[in-house]
Formats: structure tokens, C-alpha cells, sequence
């Protein structure tokens, strides 16, 4: 149960890494 729960957790966390780091490029890209 708790390693599902920490599972949910780390694919949540990689997700808003991953759009985090989208955007971040998209500001960069305007930037230039």
C-alpha cells in the first residue's frame, strides 16, 4: 500500500517536472 501510494506520488512529481520544464523552455524560447 505504501509503495503504491510513494509510486502515485513520483509519477505525480515527474509530471509537473515535465511541464515545469516545458515551460520553463517556452520562456527561454521567447527570451531569445
Amino acid at each position: 500500500m505504501l509503495l503504491g501510494l510513494n509510486l502515485e506520488r513520483f509519477r505525480a512529481g515527474m509530471l509537473v517536472g515535465v511541464s515545469l520544464y516545458k515551460w520553463l523552455k517556452t520562456q527561454m524560447d521567447k527570451e531569445m
